[in-house]
Formats: C-alpha cells, sequence, structure tokens
C-alpha cells in the first residue's frame, strides 16, 4: 500500500489512479523485496483496531488522524460506533427514569 501524493489515503501499489480524488499516481519502482504483500498489515491498524475496542473515542482520532483504513471503511466504523453508543445511553435513561428504580 501506498499513499496517494493529492489527498493522502491509502491506495493499492498497482493503482494508476487514486481511488478517492481521481489524481494519477506517480509510479515508483522499488526492488521487489520492499514492496508490501497483499496479507500484510499497516501498522497503524492495529493500534487503530486495539484503541478502538479499549477506548473507542481515541481510537476514532487516530483512525481519522492516521487513515490506516479507505474513506468508507472509516464512515461506517464511525457511524456504527457513535451509533452504539447513542443507544447504551438512551437506555441507560430510559433504565433510570423508569418507576421502579431506586437512586
Amino acid at each position: 500500500m501506498k499513499k496517494c501524493t493529492n489527498c493522502s489515503e491509502w491506495i493499492k501499489e498497482e493503482d494508476k489512479y487514486c481511488f478517492h480524488c481521481g489524481v494519477k499516481v506517480e509510479q515508483t519502482l522499488k526492488p521487489e523485496g520492499i514492496n508490501r504483500k497483499k496479507n500484510d498489515i499497516h501498522p497503524y491498524e492495529v493500534v487503530t483496531v486495539l484503541f478502538l475496542i479499549l477506548s473507542f473515542p481515541i481510537g476514532l482520532l487516530i483512525m481519522w488522524i492516521f487513515r490506516p483504513f479507505s474513506r468508507n471503511t472509516r464512515w461506517i466504523i464511525s457511524v456504527i460506533l457513535i451509533g452504539i453508543s447513542l443507544l447504551g445511553l438512551l437506555l441507560i435513561i430510559l433504565w433510570t427514569s423508569s418507576p421502579g428504580y431506586l437512586y
């Protein structure tokens, strides 16, 4: 994987155009051993996933700053985590406002 020089999104090595912004990507020649393999994990992916599990607000911030995932993946993860949080907050409010709840 490499970053687009225009929008800094991660794109595949073999791509000639950036999927996100459409700018033509310059092909750089590298020795075969330096190229990432398809199954290699991006260094920030592991850190981001750990923070998303342990502390999602920090994980979301890291995910949007370092961009280890595509833009669509980042939006999907963000919407799901924020939706789960709002649902949990709503359930807590409903549970604590019920007539049988003792403070």
